[in-house]
């Protein structure tokens, strides 16, 4: 992934703390790729644990980390997020507008 490529949020999110430390990414592909992968495996345990709470904290993570097209694909980040709609209706709200955001990331390089 290119600096074109990506998104960058807030800020905030850590693989550790997702909405309490700013984001350890220093903008190398591999340290964003481990950042969102953790992010979302984080995500996943949290749903299938029920945890709306730490499902919320996950979302926000994801909506801070840096992000591309590559990031999208390789980690199943969007597929995730929209597991959660269904998943958790008191978080759809939130997970339909990462989905939204990451969408205009897509449509903006011209992907598919």
């Amino acid at each position: 992934a290119s600096a074109p490529d990506a998104v960058s949020g807030s800020g905030s999110g850590s693989a550790a703390a997702p909405s309490a430390a700013p984001s350890a990414s220093g903008g190398t592909p591999d340290t964003a790729a481990s950042e969102v992968q953790s992010l979302v495996e984080q995500l996943r345990a949290a749903s299938e644990a029920a945890d709306e709470t730490a499902v919320a904290a996950a979302l926000d993570g994801l909506s801070g980390a840096p992000m591309s097209i590559g990031l999208l694909s390789s980690t199943g980040a969007g597929k995730a997020v929209s597991a959660i709609k269904k998943a958790h209706p008191a978080l759809e709200a939130q997970a339909r507008g990462l989905v939204s955001k990451w969408k205009g990331l897509v449509a903006s390089s011209g992907g598919a």
